[in-house]
């Protein structure tokens, strides 16, 4: 074989390796790039969820509850004072009187999303208050359940407002969530599981 022929064979197999080695270069360059993205993208709400961040992802059981407009036992509901109060149909305090099933809406993964956007909160305004003697009005509730692993998160009439149920249910940890109010009620409407009435003050997208 000529030796100019070696030569280009050569530098071919070189100009090879390297443009593969760049095309691996720029791969995890832009790998660690997205992660870095997704870390400064949801890393306060990764934070604020903890373990519970598994069930707002992808918990298998999903429900949205309606609430009762003050806590029970004051005669909330038509209820007869001193009657009896069935705990187990309690979420904070107040009674259930509604509750739909969201596990096979579609687009439940847009919805699960919003709670991972660290954009839609306003962190500075975090606080924890206690569910007895709390003068927040919570009129809705979605619960992320599976298996024994339960998340209750709370809601303002308006869905302006959220609020993370303590495991023993005595303390929320409040988060404003004005910015994305309007993406939960119109995915709430449009699944049917959000009346559009009068008697549900949900803020227009």
């Amino acid at each position: 074989m000529p030796a100019s022929v070696a030569g280009s064979l050569l530098n071919m197999q070189i100009s090879g390796r390297l443009i593969i080695l760049v095309i691996f270069a720029l791969a995890i360059a832009m790998s660690g790039g997205a992660w870095l993205y997704q870390y400064s993208y949801s890393r306060h709400s990764a934070e604020f969820w903890g373990p519970a961040g598994s069930l707002i992802v992808k918990s298998p059981e999903l429900q949205l509850l309606e609430l009762a407009a003050a806590p029970a036992g004051d005669g909330d509901e038509g209820e007869e004072a001193g009657a009896e109060v069935d705990l187990s149909n309690q979420v904070a305090g107040r009674n259930v009187v509604d509750h739909h099933d969201l596990r096979k809406k579609p687009g439940l993964i847009h919805l699960r999303h919003v709670f991972t956007q660290d954009g839609n909160f306003v962190w500075d305004e975090r606080g924890v208050e206690p569910v007895d003697g709390g003068t927040r009005e919570w009129s809705y509730a979605l619960r992320f359940v599976d298996g024994d692993a339960e998340q209750i998160v709370l809601f303002t009439r308006d869905f302006e407002v959220m609020g993370k149920l303590s495991a023993d249910g005595t303390t929320v940890e409040v988060l404003p969530c004005a910015r994305m109010a309007a993406a939960v009620t119109t995915y709430l409407r449009d699944v049917g599981a959000l009346e559009n009435n009068s008697n549900h003050e949900v803020p227009s997208p």
